[in-house]
């Protein structure tokens, strides 16, 4: 990843600097190519095809709505990228890794990609779905993620940011700095960056809700669920610095 992945960074400096979700997957897709990634939550596949026009060789997107992913699938036909999508009907919370692991490969080797070796997926995308599981099982999605994902992987999220008090079109949940940190905690998994971007949304939302855009890496670490005790949040009144941030990843 680009060097000012390597560290906590500053929001920007007000509203109309913050950059729109679809910049910033979109961003985060072109350091991609050639590797494989999953989505738990995909939805109608927005996400998955995107990374799959920017050069995935592999997406894998869960999600429990049957009717989200046929979308899904139509998405990645008419983008010609279907060769490169697999979608798979699941609750993420109910799957295991190495299911997905061995349907992904099976995927791969049905048309002619078969790798010598086992792998694990090189990144995973989410947008407002780690949120979700979060708020059913703190730990689910991040043990099912902690199994999906080599070592050095790295883990791209969007979410809500509890920082803007005001409901969501959609009423979903947002999460504060800590919230967001502890889905992914430590040992397992560090935070690289973290800083505040904007949802895109219809113009009646002006400007749209502020989001967190954060990326995790998958440490060497065996899962270790956290301690439940550490719930103080550094960021829960303000855009967390770059040092409320390094904090927020300390915690285990």
């Amino acid at each position: 990843m680009a060097a000012e992945e390597t560290k906590a960074e500053p929001a920007p400096p007000g509203p109309g600097a913050a950059p729109g979700a679809e910049q910033e997957v979109v961003a985060f897709a072109g350091g991609l190519r050639g590797r494989r990634a999953a989505q738990l939550g995909c939805g109608a596949g927005v996400d998955c095809v995107c990374l799959a026009a920017a050069g995935c060789r592999l997406v894998v997107g869960v999600d429990a709505d049957g009717a989200a992913l046929a979308e899904a699938r139509r998405r990645a036909a008419r983008a010609e990228v279907a060769d490169r999508c697999l979608f798979v009907e699941a609750d993420p919370l109910a799957v295991a890794a190495d299911e997905l692991l061995e349907r992904a490969a099976a995927f791969e080797r049905a048309r002619g990609r078969g790798a010598a070796a086992a792998w694990r997926f090189d990144a995973a995308v989410d947008r407002r779905g780690l949120e979700r599981l979060w708020a059913r099982d703190a730990d689910g999605a991040a043990r099912l993620l902690a199994g999906l994902l080599r070592p050095g992987a790295e883990v791209f999220s969007l979410s809500g940011n509890a920082n803007e008090y005001r409901p969501y079109a959609d009423g979903a949940a947002s999460l504060t700095c800590a919230e967001l940190c502890s889905c992914l905690p430590p040992p397992c998994f560090e935070l690289r960056s973290l800083r505040e971007c904007r949802f895109d949304g219809p113009a009646a939302l002006a400007p749209p809700p502020l989001a967190w855009r954060a990326v995790f890496r998958r440490t060497p670490a065996a899962w270790a669920a956290p301690d439940p005790g550490d719930g103080d949040d550094d960021g829960a009144s303000g855009t967390p610095t770059a040092a409320s941030a390094r904090a927020s990843t300390s915690r285990g």
